[in-house]
Order: structure tokens, then sequence, then C-alpha cells
């Protein structure tokens, strides 16, 4: 399991906004093993405010994260 938790603050290695995350998908069902040719990978879910105050939401992979 990663080291994320639904309500951790993270920002992408490269920078940006700080995020929320919001929900982690790290339970591969058979039709999402190797459905691609390529392995199942945990997924997080985030949400936060851009410079507007709109709220976005995104999917990333845990290796692209850090906690802040």
């Amino acid at each position: 399991m990663s080291e994320f938790s639904n309500g951790d603050v993270v920002q992408l290695k490269s920078g940006g906004p700080n995020m929320t995350i919001t929900d982690i998908d790290d339970t591969p069902s058979s039709d999402d093993i190797y459905s691609s040719g390529t392995p199942f990978r945990v997924e997080i879910y985030c949400k936060w405010f851009d410079a507007k105050h709109a709220l976005q939401t995104g999917t990333f992979y845990p290796e692209s994260l850090i906690k802040v």
C-alpha cells in the first residue's frame, strides 16, 4: 500500500498547488489487471482550488506526489 492516506495534503514533485487526497484506488479488479498490457497501478484522486478559486480534480500516481 502507498504511504498516502485520504485527507493528506500533497503536491506534485514538479511543483504546483497543494492538493487534498480524496480517494485512493489500490484494489484492482480482474478487468484492470493487464487489460491494457500493463500492470495495474495505484491511482490517487485529489482536489484543489486553482488561482481563480475554482475546484479542480485530478488523478495521479503515487510516485509523482510528495506530502507537504
